[in-house]
């Protein structure tokens, strides 16, 4: 069911979610948001914490690619301490 609330801008830029919108999509604090705005349009995008098994699977086709590309985890510390140097 689609729970239809108003809000307003405060003068620092903040909008409130309505309490009832928080509670039917289970929000609590430090909620994370993408915000794309088109026209007269703002949409909020809540961003989840990616599942583990999701974050699994990327790993393993990440590590399958770079087996194929003959990469070595010897590669990838150097590549990492070089990226730490410069920084």
């Amino acid at each position: 069911m689609a729970v239809t609330a108003t809000t307003r801008l405060t003068q620092r830029g903040q909008v409130v979610i309505p309490r009832a919108v928080r509670e039917q999509m289970g929000l609590t604090k430090g909620a994370g948001f993408a915000v794309v705005a088109t026209d007269d349009t703002i949409v909020l995008r809540r961003l989840d914490e990616p599942v583990a098994a999701e974050f699994d699977a990327v790993i393993g086709a990440l590590r399958k690619q770079a087996r194929a590309a003959g990469i070595k985890p010897a590669d990838v510390e150097e590549a990492v301490k070089q990226a730490r140097a410069i920084v």
